[in-house]
């Protein structure tokens, strides 16, 4: 009992100590708050506090449990105030509004009191103390206004109130008990850790033909469940049937008496509630605070992107570029000089081949020259002017290789990082130029030299510093006519950066006021916090800071509050079914949600429509979005297994025959395509046509139409199986027989899966299928993927290259399959030299390298093994940095699905990434570009209702101002010369080209010696000239491969260029619209999506015939491969090739740039117009704005969805 005592003496002592400083910080709310509780031990008070509809009969509920008629009751609101009942001598007390509490002693008027109960304009809460015979001493009952009327003072009241109470009742009436209101606030009583009960009152209304109690009970449990509420116990109640079945008011107060009689001491709940109360505390004592340094925090707000790292960093930043800009043009110089020298000094244009042309130039101009025995002076000057021309012309062509687009290279993106640059001063760096002839070349022969080997190398560099000299000059000429444009550029930001170094050290002082509030608001916080837990406290209790009590008279305070009736509405509130609890959206769902809200809020607002077809748009793209998965690998990879261990059945038949090259796709079901649907396309007579081509060409036959080439086939196919290679025997054989049955063929077979396996197995049918699509309903599918099985890389016939190709550029994940035990074959590694190509122009890296059949391996060293080998080989073909690589057993991994066991290699690894880089990486692409849009339509909006709010006179200047910025950016839009672009383009494409045929040039020696090997010139006489042939034509087959491969990738890495400088356009774009009008919000460009040209067979036209002179030089195999004899064949060989290769080089370059530049400006033409639309758009709904043709309720409901929208988002993403 004494420790009672104590503790309770020791919590008085500390709601003292926080009253007194509550008080002294001038917080009379909180420091009220402490009395009140102090006042509440004091008494050994327990409060019961009845909350909940404002119908639902708490006041009658209260007044029926005290037997006494308290309180005002009726089917309209009416307690409009805190009222709290307890047993004791009379007296009321009403603390009012302004702080205020008048003390009535000794007299209660029924009447007046319960008038007073409905003022809530004037008294906050009112304290009756009467004699109660059957209320306990002690116990006090707090009725509280309904939560859910009109009047939201009502709501806050009540939860105002709810840090007194012990335990809480939650009134609602029969009809709303499910309303979501209800759950809500039960959840926000939950949520402040009281005990509470839900009463379901009026529960007379119940009508059992309606629907059975029980099942009525059950739906209400099954919502409480739901909503994760923890009711102590749910009762039903009616005061108008006492002796109603289901009437359960007697339980309500045995329940509330044995509450009260369990909890004979509260001081350990007052010390919970204190906690709220010191947090309050502590908000206000930050609000005054914040007041103090409201400019401080305006500040850092208005820069609220800007963190105090970031700032710090920039003031040095700042103080940096300050001091370079004190040397900027000294500096600027000396940079771009320094480089452009070193392109000069380090520009190997004087190469063996040119030296010795200079050599034979030199020669030429000697006194003593001849040309042969009779040469007579004309024929002597005209060698030495053919000598000059060659010089010339190989020289020329050095420097414009190695040094014009390199010093042009240097300059424009010297200039193009310059502050103050125009299309001109690109345009010129673009095409600037070093002017000279060929009397360079005669210049610099020195007047007596005569001729050796050293005067040639005098001579060699003589030339080139002439050359260097005379560029030296172009560009220092160009750098300080440009320069000049810029040094009062330079002189402005030296100046601003000056102000913004100020502007930061305001910042910097603003958050050490920030700190200030920080620390101040901890102190507080933790200071009262110790207070509340500490064990032991000094001090006495008796000196507390409450309410002023005046003593009245009730008849004094009926005259002075002049208490009235309000007049309140009746509220119609229908019973709201509560939402279930939904299973956690992911942020798909949450997007396509938030798209239809928004563009439904956005349907009626006519100056908006850009955007709500933006979002449409996209949203719809997102929601029908599919992705593909292109398996690449040869034909012994085990693809089909691999994808069949994906799906989880085996779906796809594995193909007996390598030769085919049909495309296998499994696509998700559809309302048009059921589960098992099965779809075959035919290929057409061109594209089989095609395929034979190369069999006819090494026939050298004619052929008009397939039926031809089929009859001639059959009738020779002995013959023709000694001539061409195996598979191709094998491939003719099918087509002849399966040709009648192709030529009765549907163009497109629609079957299902029990037929699916006769068109891939049986080679016959396999021969004339182009591709299949399966339809099959699984876990993969249904994410909405479809898997690919390609021909991949067994093939170097063209149109599977381009096919192949096509598949690598727009598959969203490329998996590359390689056998475990299997060697990387020539069509492999071409395979991985391309995808090393075209890593670099993805977005982002799609590639997964899986090892097929690990389980081959006999132990994991040697797996590992096999894993560095793979590795080595990604990076010899320019994979490099961590590829993602598994090693899978296929077969087991589909066993394990099939019995539900586990697969002991990486299989489930591999899904779980492939799953998170299309749910993750690809989808977070597509969310963040609708996510834009919609801030860009928030912002719209808000700038929309700034411009409905303003006055007449500031409309009318701004309504001035938006037209002429409007006028301004569309004559800037108009006016914009992006014709430079397409020289940009050509320059990049002539480099790019320029350096595929080196690296084909390079690797053609690589070629050479894998065709040309011992091992395939093994026989004798005419035998071995027939296998020479078909050397040559396998050596014409690979350099024709490689070359239409490295096409292929330069027409991506064009793409990439392009949308490179479609964003640098759109940048600059931007930028020149925000300098006219920083508020016009445009959205950013996604990328262009180009049709890549279809790159030709290189050597399609040419015959065999134009190269087979050099198999002339052959003698013997002996001869061939120890004496030399095969490096001239390799020169002669590459020297005829390069003719024809630069012809279609040229060809296909002049055919690439077309297509490409035709694309860009198509792409220019689609950015324009949108930017012009948007901007266009936004002003005229501004205008419109101002002029009230916008309903600015449905801006404001636009604003709402928009601003709950976001605030959700970023919640969830943060």
């Amino acid at each position: 009992m004494q420790l009672q005592i104590e503790e309770r003496q020791l919590v008085m002592r500390k709601l003292a100590q926080l009253n007194n400083i509550m008080h002294d910080e001038l917080d009379v709310t909180n420091a009220t708050k402490v009395w009140r509780l102090y006042e509440k031990l004091k008494r050994n008070e327990f409060v019961i506090c009845f909350a909940g509809h404002f119908s639902a009969g708490k006041s009658t509920l209260i007044n029926t449990i005290a037997e006494e008629n308290l309180l005002p009751t009726s089917p309209i609101p009416t307690s409009a105030n805190i009222v709290k009942i307890h047993d004791g001598p009379t007296y009321v007390r009403l603390f009012r509004k302004n702080g205020d509490v008048l003390h009535i002693d000794n007299e209660y008027d029924s009447k007046s009191v319960q008038s007073m109960c409905k003022d809530g304009a004037n008294i906050e809460t009112i304290e009756l103390s009467r004699p109660l015979a059957h209320v306990p001493n002690g116990m006090t009952f707090m009725d509280t206004p309904g939560m859910d009327s009109t009047d939201n003072q009502h709501r806050l009241s009540t939860e105002n109130a709810l840090y007194e109470a012990d335990a809480v009742f939650f009134v609602t009436d029969y009809n709303h008990v499910q309303s979501e209101y209800n759950f809500a606030f039960m959840k926000h009583i939950q949520a402040k850790g009281k005990p509470f009960y839900l009463i379901v009152n009026q529960i007379d209304k119940h009508d059992e033909t309606e629907i059975p109690f029980e099942d009525f009970n059950y739906s209400l449990q099954n919502a409480i469940e739901n909503w994760n509420l923890n009711i102590e116990r749910t009762l039903f109640t009616t005061l108008m049937q006492v002796d109603h079945p289901y009437n359960e008011i007697k339980e309500v107060k045995n329940i509330i008496y044995s509450l009260y009689q369990s909890n004979s001491k509260n001081w350990p709940s007052i010390s919970d509630t204190c906690e709220e109360v010191i947090l309050d505390h502590v908000t206000f004592i930050k609000n005054k605070l914040e007041s103090k340094y409201k400019d401080s925090l305006q500040l850092i707000s208005d820069n609220s992107t800007t963190t105090r790292s970031m700032l710090i960093e920039q003031m040095e930043k700042w103080q940096s570029e300050i001091n370079k800009l004190e040397d900027w043009q000294q500096s600027q110089w000396n940079d771009i000089i320094n480089t452009t020298q070193k392109i000069l000094d380090n520009a190997p244009i004087m190469p063996f081949d040119v030296r010795e042309k200079a050599e034979n130039y030199i020669q030429s101009c000697q006194d003593d020259f001849k040309v042969g025995w009779l040469a007579t002076k004309k024929k002597k000057v005209a060698e030495k002017e053919r000598r000059l021309t060659l010089l010339f012309n190989s020289f020329k062509e050095k420097v414009k290789t190695l040094v014009d687009w390199h010093v042009q290279h240097a300059l424009m993106q010297w200039v193009s990082t310059l502050p103050i640059h125009d299309e001109a001063d690109l345009k010129n760096a673009q095409t600037i130029n070093c002017i000279w002839d060929e009397s360079l070349l005669q210049n610099q022969i020195k007047k007596g030299a005569t001729y050796s080997s050293q005067y040639v190398l005098t001579y060699c560099e003589d030339v080139k510093r002439e050359i260097t000299k005379m560029w030296r000059e172009q560009v220092m000429a160009f750098v300080n006519a440009v320069l000049q444009k810029n040094a009062h550029h330079i002189e402005r930001e030296y100046h601003n950066k000056t102000k913004q170094i100020k502007e930061a050290q305001e910042l910097l002082e603003a958050y050490k006021n920030y700190d200030y509030i920080q620390k101040q608001t901890t102190d507080k916080e933790n200071l009262l916090f110790n207070i509340l837990y500490s064990e032991t406290l000094e001090g006495n209790h008796s000196c507390l800071h409450g309410p002023d009590i005046t003593y009245a008279s009730l008849e004094n305070i009926n005259d002075e509050l002049n208490v009235q009736q309000k007049n309140i509405k009746t509220i119609n509130t229908d019973a709201v079914q509560p939402e279930k609890e939904e299973k956690k959206k992911t942020d798909a769902d949450s997007v396509l949600v938030y798209s239809d809200n928004i563009t439904q809020a956005l349907k009626p607002i006519e100056s908006m429509q850009h955007l709500k077809r933006d979002i449409e748009q996209k949203t719809s793209r997102f929601k029908n979005r599919h992705y593909s998965l292109a398996l690449f690998g040869a034909f012994s990879a085990g693809k089909s297994s691999f994808a069949n261990a994906l799906l989880g059945e085996s779906v796809l038949p594995v193909s007996p025959n390598p030769t085919t090259a049909t495309i296998n796709r499994i696509h998700p079901v559809s309302e048009q395509f059921k589960h098992g649907t099965v779809r075959v396309k035919r290929k057409s007579e061109e594209i089989m046509m095609g395929e034979l081509e190369p069999v006819f060409n090494s026939l050298n036959i004619k052929v008009i139409n397939l039926a031809q080439a089929v009859e001639i086939f059959a009738e020779k196919i002995n013959i023709i199986a000694g001539i061409i290679e195996q598979n191709a025997v094998s491939f003719i054989k099918a087509v002849v027989e399966g040709f009648e049955a192709y030529k009765n063929m549907d163009d497109i077979i629609e079957t299902d899966l029990s037929h699916f396996k006769q068109y891939v197995a049986h080679e016959e049918k396999a021969c004339f299928v182009e591709w299949i699509d399966v339809y099959y309903d699984c876990e993969i599918t249904r994410k909405g993927i479809s898997l690919i099985d390609t021909p991949g890389a067994d093939s170097v016939n063209a149109r599977h290259t381009s096919v192949a190709f096509q598949y690598i550029k727009n598959a969203d994940a490329v998996l590359f399959i390689t056998y475990y035990n299997h060697a990387f074959t020539k069509a492999d590694r071409e395979f991985l030299r391309q995808l090393g190509r075209l890593k670099d122009s993805f977005e982002m890296d799609k590639m997964f390298f899986i090892i097929n059949a690990a389980d081959l391996a006999k132990t994991d060293h040697e797996l590992q093994d096999v894993k560095h080998y793979i590795k080595d080989q990604l990076a010899l073909y320019g994979i490099t940095g961590k590829p993602r690589m598994y090693t899978v057993s296929s077969r087991q991994a589909l066993s394990a699905k099939k019995n539900t066991a586990k697969d002991p290699y990486s299989f489930n690894d591999l899904e779980l990434d492939l799953n998170t880089f299309i749910t993750e990486e690809l989808e977070h692409v597509a969310i963040s570009s609708i996510i834009s849009d919609y801030k860009r339509a928030l912002s719209t909006t808000n700038h929309y209702l700034e411009a409905i709010d303003k006055d007449t006179n500031d409309k009318k200047i701004q309504q001035s101002i938006l037209q002429n910025n409007q006028k301004k950016i569309t004559l800037y839009m108009k006016n914009y010369n992006a014709s430079r672009y397409g020289d940009l383009i050509t320059q990049e494409i002539d480099e790019l080209i320029y350096y595929v045929e080196q690296r084909v040039s390079l690797r053609f020696t690589e070629h050479f010696k894998e065709v040309f090997h011992p091992g395939a010139l093994i026989e004798k006489g005419r035998q071995l000239q027939n296998e020479l042939v078909s050397c040559l034509e396998e050596l014409l087959k690979w350099v024709s491969f490689d070359l239409q491969q490295e096409v292929q990738a330069t027409c991506l890495r064009v793409e990439a260029y392009n949308n490179r400088n479609i964003k640098k356009l759109e940048y600059s774009l931007h930028e020149k619209c925000y300098e006219i009008d920083m508020n016009v919000p445009l959205q950013t460009f996604d990328g262009f999506k180009y049709s890549t040209p279809i790159i030709n067979d290189s050597f399609k036209n040419i015959g065999i015939q134009q190269f087979t002179f050099v198999l002339n030089t052959f003698k013997t195999p002996k001869d061939f491969f120890e004496k030399n004899e095969k490096q001239k064949m390799l020169e002669q060989l590459s020297s005829a090739f390069k003719v024809p290769m630069k012809d279609w080089l040229e060809e296909e370059t002049n055919r690439i740039k077309s297509e490409y530049i035709m694309q860009f400006n198509n792409a220019i033409d689609k950015l324009f117009t949108d930017i012009a639309e948007e901007v266009d758009q936004y002003y005229n709904g501004l205008l419109a704005s101002m002029q009230h043709k916008t309903n600015k309720n449905d801006l404001i409901k636009l604003n709402n969805v928009l601003h709950d929208t976001l605030s959700t988002w970023e919640e969830t993403h943060n």
